[in-house]
């Protein structure tokens, strides 16, 4: 997202008012919920905007090894109120390796 500049900032008590205001309408994010982008990190891939890590993460969510939510959460502006998806694990990780028969 990008880091937009309001040409004029809301300073004081105005500012205040207005941030408590916008604040009523965000929820808290527990910290075990992460965002596409933070989840691609903690993946060790890069984020794009295609549509190739959303498929992932949907199948993944259809498995039930992710679990998503919509949380609202200010912009980078923090005057803006958006619903922003996010993930969390909730199943241990696939194992890849293939058991031997004995």
């Amino acid at each position: 997202m990008k880091d937009r500049k309001w040409s004029k900032p809301i300073e004081g008590e105005w500012a205040s008012t207005l941030q408590g205001y916008i604040n009523t309408f965000t929820d808290k994010v527990p910290s075990e919920w992460k965002t596409i982008p933070e989840v691609m990190q903690c993946f060790g891939l890069k984020y794009s905007r295609g549509g190739g890590r959303h498929i992932m993460l949907a199948d993944m969510c259809k498995r039930g090894i992710l679990e998503t939510r919509k949380f609202k959460v200010t912009d980078a502006s923090g005057r803006r109120v958006l619903s922003i998806s996010h993930y969390r694990l909730v199943k241990k990780p696939i194992s890849s390796s293939k058991q031997k028969n004995p």
